[in-house]
């Protein structure tokens, strides 16, 4: 993906609607950015803020507020999101009250996207990995009424063969990321995501480097 001075408003409509006027509706992916980290990773290229200001959060909220308001109508209702993607920054630098209210701002009721409950829980398993370093399987069980064990089989699969690399601890009641992976939130997290997990192959995927 390349970004372009001259791509704006009057560009991003023309696609859009191109999209709406195929027979079959196209599945959209959806990335929030989260533009704003505690502190530097020196390897990492992406555009981020570097502050402690968890004030700064409640700002940008605002403006993505906005933003879906006014980007959310161009899209026809019968094209569903199949993706839905924190990033950054890093998704660990909002509290739990941001980022429910950034998960929560997407739900097809308040603003006209077409997101299934399997989107919204896998949203929220991803960003309490991302937050917390952590996933607290009854919590997300009594939040969304599953038993996680069935609902996420294929997920704990993957996730063995992390723990016996071990990058995350597993117990019936919790998933901890381990302390020497930490950089890897992200990509442990992404193992709910059920485009990006279902392609990846955790033997491979995952490096191997001590």
């Amino acid at each position: 993906m390349q970004f372009a001075a001259d791509f704006g408003a009057a560009e991003l409509r023309a696609v859009v609607c191109a999209g709406n006027e195929d027979q079959i509706p196209h599945a959209l992916s959806v990335y929030v950015q989260v533009p704003f980290c505690r502190s530097p990773c020196f390897y990492c290229g992406c555009t981020r803020i570097i502050t402690r200001d968890g004030r700064r959060a409640d700002i940008n909220l605002e403006h993505l507020l906005r933003e879906i308001e006014l980007t959310a109508p161009l899209f026809d209702r019968d094209r569903r999101v199949v993706q839905l993607h924190p990033g950054g920054g890093t998704p660990s630098f909002l509290d739990s009250r941001q980022m429910t209210t950034r998960i929560d701002s997407l739900r097809p009721a308040q603003r006209g996207m077409l997101l299934d409950d399997d989107d919204v829980i896998r949203a929220d398993a991803i960003s309490r990995i991302t937050r917390n370093g952590a996933l607290d399987v009854r919590a997300l069980e009594q939040r969304h009424g599953i038993d996680f064990n069935r609902y996420f089989a294929d997920e704990l699969q993957r996730m063995c063969v992390l723990e016996g690399e071990g990058r995350v601890a597993l117990t019936a009641q919790r998933i901890e990321v381990s302390a020497r992976a930490r950089f890897l939130l992200r990509i442990v997290g992404m193992c709910f995501d059920a485009f990006l997990g279902a392609q990846s192959t955790p033997a491979t995927h995952y490096s191997r480097t001590r």
